[in-house]
């Protein structure tokens, strides 16, 4: 969920991309994490997904036909392609993580 999150925020609002990527900011707020916190501490909790070869849709590269990756794999693509299109006032939120 989080992994399709990252990609829908470039088309949202800067409201909206404030809310995801900087987390909350006020004490009286229920606690969230920033979105790239969220993503790597729940990589990092998936023991089990990592251990084993869960296989999910990958994307189509040079004109070649789709080929099944891992969830390592998917993660990082997902990840690079958010950082790509992150405005640069996130960079920071991005940074200590």
């Amino acid at each position: 969920l989080l992994v399709n999150i990252l990609g829908q925020l470039a088309g949202q609002s800067e409201e909206v991309q404030q809310l995801w990527y900087s987390g909350s900011q006020f004490s009286e707020d229920t606690p969230r994490l920033p979105l790239y916190q969220a993503v790597f501490s729940s990589f990092h909790r998936c023991y089990t997904e990592r251990g084993v070869p869960v296989l999910l849709p990958g994307v189509m590269l040079k004109g070649q036909a789709q080929v099944q990756v891992t969830l390592h794999q998917h993660i990082c693509v997902q990840l690079c392609a958010s950082v790509a299109v992150l405005p640069p006032v996130y960079f920071p939120v991005l940074e200590r993580w």
